[in-house]
């Protein structure tokens, strides 16, 4: 099966709950952008799968509010700092459980 590639606001899905085994990505750092990328990270929750995973590189002032707001039934297993070219960010990984 080849790659599908679909244009859609994050924040409103185009797919049915369960979609998707995996998901990752790599939001806007801009901190005008965290309640989109907290309402995206919710939408992400809803299209994965029961036993899942998702991951995010976010910027580092973006990590509290995106660990605070992850979806119910996600256990964290990655949290890491990470140093993207000089810009201070952060690995999040979460199994649904």
């Amino acid at each position: 099966m080849g790659a599908h590639h679909c244009l859609a606001d994050a924040r409103a899905l185009p797919f049915p709950d369960a979609t998707f085994a995996a998901i990752a990505t790599e939001p806007p750092y801009d901190p005008e952008s965290l309640e989109t990328v907290c309402a995206a990270m919710r939408e992400m929750g809803r299209v994965l799968k029961l036993g899942g995973r998702l991951a995010i590189l976010c910027a580092q002032e973006q990590r509290e509010r995106l660990r605070a707001d992850v979806p119910e039934g996600f256990l964290s297993f990655l949290d890491a700092p990470i140093d993207r070219k000089g810009t201070p960010c952060a690995a999040l990984a979460w199994v649904r459980q």
